[in-house]
């Protein structure tokens, strides 16, 4: 990982920390087209381990299952109606949930033959076949 996008992540991190989720989604957003996928996915993770959690809004990335060979992840900015004293921020609020994008991790088929001879197709997760995905 660059120091740049570690840089990156931490500053989105500091956005969320201090209750800026609408702010750190934008961000993100511009990120995400900005960059190329695998930085991204850098981001994200970055992002990840500089966020307090449950702090101010979090970054939260969950798994949407396979489709195929590929797993799917959805990256979102949340915060919740209450802050961790059980008081509600700001007041009256049902909490934020902005979806910021879709990871895509594909893989590859690939043919080849077992010990014995016969063949047979596995796939390659190689973890630099990212698309993203715009919701």
């Amino acid at each position: 990982m660059s120091h740049e996008i570690d840089r990156e992540g931490f500053q989105i991190a500091r956005m969320l920390d201090s209750s800026q989720p609408h702010r750190a989604a934008d961000r993100l957003r511009e990120d995400l087209y900005e960059m190329d996928p695998r930085d991204f996915v850098d981001l994200v993770r970055a992002v990840n381990y500089y966020d307090r959690k449950g702090m101010g809004a979090d970054l939260q990335v969950r798994s949407l299952g396979s489709r195929g060979p590929d797993d799917e992840s959805l990256v979102s900015v949340v915060q919740r109606p209450d802050d961790r004293f059980g008081r509600q921020w700001p007041p009256y609020s049902r909490g934020i949930r902005e979806d910021v994008a879709i990871i895509r991790e594909r893989r590859r088929f690939v043919d080849d033959d077992d010990s014995y001879g016969r063949q047979r197709r596995r796939f390659m997760d190689e973890g630099d076949f990212y698309d993203r995905l715009f919701p």
